[in-house]
């Protein structure tokens, strides 16, 4: 049957599943914010010193138009807005999955499924239902994630539980 082992370890995987989806949408759309601001720079650039010099304003088209390229060429780079719509909605399922698990938690700690092994099991079946289509649908939109990322994501996550299970700072 179920231990409080599995439980421990699908909460910890729904909170790193819930921050990788959040710490990915922000990471992107500060990207493509950037992304806009340095067109618009460029291209700002180009047009008030054409009258200064012919090729600042040939370059810095030529750069904007090289970057355009690259945006439709390679489509982790610019994102849609509806993927990252779709990514927030995955982080809030996993945040949904995150609170009912530490229910879960509290439940199985405060001896609640002591003696009913099966209404545990009916219990964390339920709320890991439709978990296994969204882990799915996560990493077909989340291109990638850094190492460096990942160990952000891991430390915050580390850090999470331990706050609110073992009354630690940080």
């Amino acid at each position: 049957m179920i231990n409080r082992d599995e439980v421990w370890e699908d909460l910890k995987e729904a909170k790193t599943l819930q921050l990788s989806c959040l710490h990915y949408v922000d990471k992107k759309r500060k990207f493509k914010l950037r992304y806009y601001y340095a067109i618009i720079v460029i291209a700002a650039m180009g047009a008030l010193t054409f009258f200064i010099n012919h090729w600042s304003a040939f370059i810095s088209t030529l750069v904007v138009t090289i970057m355009e390229i690259l945006k439709s060429i390679l489509p982790a780079m610019g994102q849609s807005e509806k993927e990252l719509d779709e990514i927030d909605d995955l982080a809030t399922f996993f945040g949904d999955n995150t609170y009912k698990l530490e229910e879960l938690w509290r439940n199985i700690e405060s001896g609640h499924y002591y003696h009913d092994e099966n209404a545990l099991f009916d219990e964390l079946t339920i709320i890991q239902q439709n978990v296994p289509e969204k882990i799915t649908k996560t990493n077909k939109l989340i291109h990638s994630l850094s190492k460096k990322d990942d160990k952000i994501i891991q430390d915050k996550v580390s850090d999470y539980l331990k706050r609110k299970y073992y009354g630690g700072k940080n």
